[in-house]
């Protein structure tokens, strides 16, 4: 059952700016991966405040996008290094990139250009698709995320009749990593998606089940 939405969904407009900040999240974690890249941290940074984002950025965000180089503990890096499936739900609502199948992990470099990632924002029409598709859209990856997270326990005609497969394998086929992999960009797709349906004010507050 998907639930009435409890605040206004976001406009378009800002649906871009958050997909802005999730990539620079992104950016951030993975520079942390990277101490011959920790000089564009600065860079970065200012990038946010040239384009005005850093009132987009939720507290747990602005936390990590301002920790000192090398200052990043291991968890709060690999979740902002998921914040890259949240782009890609973004910028497919908003007709700017094509969605990644669930088990082909979203790559930055597809959503610098369409989101001036450290540069101004191009210009381009915003226009998000409609609620009934973001709606389906949501519930069937809800679905998903909930068969990858119980495998072992889901029922046979469940999973049969799923049309989820890893790296074409059927997912009772596939290891456990490959399995633990999905079911993290299926949770954080949810969030990404819950939020443009107005599941939760704030993005980090948006619950990834139906």
């Amino acid at each position: 059952m998907i639930h009435s939405p409890l605040h206004a969904p976001p406009t378009a407009e800002r649906a871009y700016r958050r997909a802005r900040v999730l990539l620079a999240v992104t950016a951030r974690a993975l520079f942390e991966l990277l101490p011959e890249r920790w000089p564009e941290i600065v860079r970065l940074r200012a990038w946010m405040m040239r384009e005005s984002l850093w009132p987009e950025a939720d507290p747990s965000e602005i936390a990590l996008l301002n920790a000192a180089p090398g200052g990043l503990a291991p968890r709060d890096a690999i979740d902002g290094g998921w914040r890259i499936e949240g782009v890609a739900v973004l910028c497919w609502s908003l007709g700017l990139a094509p969605l990644p199948a669930l088990d082909e992990q979203a790559e930055p470099s597809r959503y610098r250009a369409c989101l001036g990632f450290l540069a101004g924002a191009p210009p381009i029409e915003l226009a998000l698709r409609s609620e009934p598709e973001l709606q389906a859209y949501f519930a069937q990856t809800a679905h998903d995320r909930r068969l990858l997270l119980h495998v072992s326990t889901a029922e046979p005609d469940e999973l049969a009749h799923a049309a989820l497969t890893i790296d074409g394998r059927s997912v009772t086929e596939s290891g456990n990593d490959e399995v633990r992999r999905v079911a993290s960009s299926a949770h954080e797709r949810c969030i990404a998606a819950g939020w443009l349906l107005g599941r939760a004010a704030s993005y980090s507050d948006v619950a990834a089940t139906l």
